[in-house]
């Protein structure tokens, strides 16, 4: 934020610095030079991160061990930008994944059929190691079978979940997606809380906001940015970067109920105490009730917290 967009002087150039010009634009974002040039940084930013990789594992293939190490590689999130980072969107968790498996995963091998979570992680690892998994308490199931090559298909679809933001927001979301389609709840949304985040304060978030002046199109997308709405629901096979929202078509009713009544029965197992809210999720009153009684829980935990900082600074030693 300090920066304004400007890179941070850094002598460790990465091996490929990316130029505005060259660069795809997302689909969920405008074509702006302004955006351009931030998502130029990004490619940067990961192109350094490619280096960092390779540099480790040449000295991993120094060190001998090769063989015997399995590699994981992975990103917590989509790209800190608006609808990605913080979201739960197509793009907010469609991340990298790479796993080497010495002997058993091919060199380039791509699996762009299965759908899996980062519960999976753990059982997945595990199963790897030939470790007995617990009988229960894990949420996953280990996808090794696809590491080697063999189809898996009990895993049809992703549960996604978001509370609140680092600064303590409370803006709770729920989501289910499958390869085909993607429904989210945000019961916050109520036309005119606004949801505050990590990418707002990026230089494309500030151009948006500059291009909603005059362009009615980036308008709309702040305007859902900003606001949200109760329910969404994309066909992301054909949109990925959900553009045009079907919740209320009655083309696609039979498969958004699909999704709603595969959300709450997740919710159900996994004891969700956003669970009464969804299956009231078309009455408004009812989700603002909620989500006055959580910010104000969220109040009372800062003036706990303000009431003990100023405790631990009267009890502080005097110098």
């Amino acid at each position: 934020e300090g920066n304004r967009g400007q890179t941070v002087p850094d002598n460790n150039i990465p091996s490929r610095v990316f130029k505005p010009e060259e660069i795809p634009v997302p689909g969920f974002l405008p074509d702006d030079p302004a955006v351009r040039k931030e998502l130029a940084h990004y490619y940067s930013s990961v192109r350094r991160a490619d280096d960092g990789v390779g540099a480790i594992l040449e000295a991993l293939k120094a060190s001998g061990q090769e063989d015997n190490t399995l590699i994981l590689f992975l990103s917590d999130h989509g790209m800190p930008l608006p609808f990605a980072k913080t979201q739960l969107y197509h793009h907010s968790s469609r991340t990298p994944l790479m796993i080497r498996w010495p002997g058993v995963t091919r060199d380039g091998a791509v699996d762009d059929e299965h759908l899996i979570s980062t519960v999976d992680l753990l059982p997945t690892l595990l199963d790897m190691l030939g470790i007995a998994q617990p009988s229960a308490g894990l949420d996953g199931s280990s996808f090794a079978a696809v590491l080697r090559g063999e189809r898996q298909p009990q895993r049809t679809m992703v549960f996604k979940e978001h509370n609140e933001n680092s600064g303590g927001q409370n803006t709770p979301m729920r989501a289910v997606q499958t390869k085909d389609w993607l429904y989210i709840f945000s019961p916050w949304s109520n036309g005119t809380r606004v949801m505050s985040g990590a990418t707002n304060g990026t230089s494309t978030c500030r151009q948006m906001r500059v291009l909603a002046k005059t362009d009615e199109q980036v308008a709309a997308r702040i305007d859902l940015f900003d606001h949200r709405v109760p329910e969404e629901a994309y066909e992301v096979r054909y949109d990925p970067d959900a553009l045009t929202n079907l919740i209320s078509s009655s083309k696609h009713a039979a498969e958004v109920s699909q999704l709603e009544k595969a959300l709450e029965d997740w919710m159900v197992r996994t004891r969700d105490p956003l669970l009464e809210v969804f299956r009231h999720r078309n009455d408004a009153a009812f989700r603002e009730q909620y989500m006055q009684k959580l910010e104000g829980r969220q109040i009372s935990r800062k003036e706990r917290k303000t009431a003990n900082n100023e405790m631990k600074k009267a009890a502080a030693p005097k110098t």
